[in-house]
This record gives C-alpha cells, structure tokens and sequence, in this order.
C-alpha cells in the first residue's frame, strides 16, 4: 500500500503512523530495511524486558515525556497521563471485582 501511495501520489518523503494493532513485527521490518519513516503505538507490555526496566521506575508528572533508544536507530517516546493511569487503574479494579463475582 505504502509502495503504491508513493507512485500514485509522486511523494519523495512519507512518514507512516499506525496503531500497533495495524503493524505487525514483519511490517515494521520491511519499512526498516526500506528506509520507511514510521510512528507505532505501542504498549509497554510488549517491550522487552531491558527497556522495561528502564522505564517503570521513570516517576513522570502529568504531560511529561521521555524517549528510550530501541534496536536499529528506533526510538519509543511516551508520556505519562493522569487522566489515562485514572482510566486504567479503573478498569483494572472493574475486572477484579468481575472475577471476584463469578
């Protein structure tokens, strides 16, 4: 798809942006090796477990962001958001009291 866009589209330069639900490992590969430029979400579950050692004991503050260096020359940026961590930690305690009912 990206392939046909440039020919169609005449564009020297795009930059990809997906979900991490849309890009599998091989498609990142693919645009690594293509030179692609891209922006993944991405969760930190799914990091490995160097990287997450380094960015739990991160104490960011609310809009607060970092960047960590990945494997080939990739970056992860995120940030922290009060607002999101209350969502998540309600949706947390939500499921446990699902689990404790049944």
């Amino acid at each position: 798809m990206v392939e046909s866009f440039k020919k169609t589209d005449k564009k020297d330069q795009i930059v990809v942006v997906a979900d991490t639900g849309l890009m599998s490992k091989q498609n990142i590969k693919e645009f690594i090796e293509k030179e692609y430029e891209f922006i993944v979400g991405a969760r930190i579950k799914s990091e490995t477990e160097a990287l997450k050692r380094q960015i739990l004991p991160l104490k960011l503050n609310d809009g607060q962001s970092a960047a960590l260096q990945k494997q080939e020359g990739q970056k992860l940026i995120f940030c922290y958001s009060a607002q999101r961590a209350k969502k998540d930690e309600y949706n947390r305690k939500h499921r446990v009291k699902e689990l404790e009912i049944r």
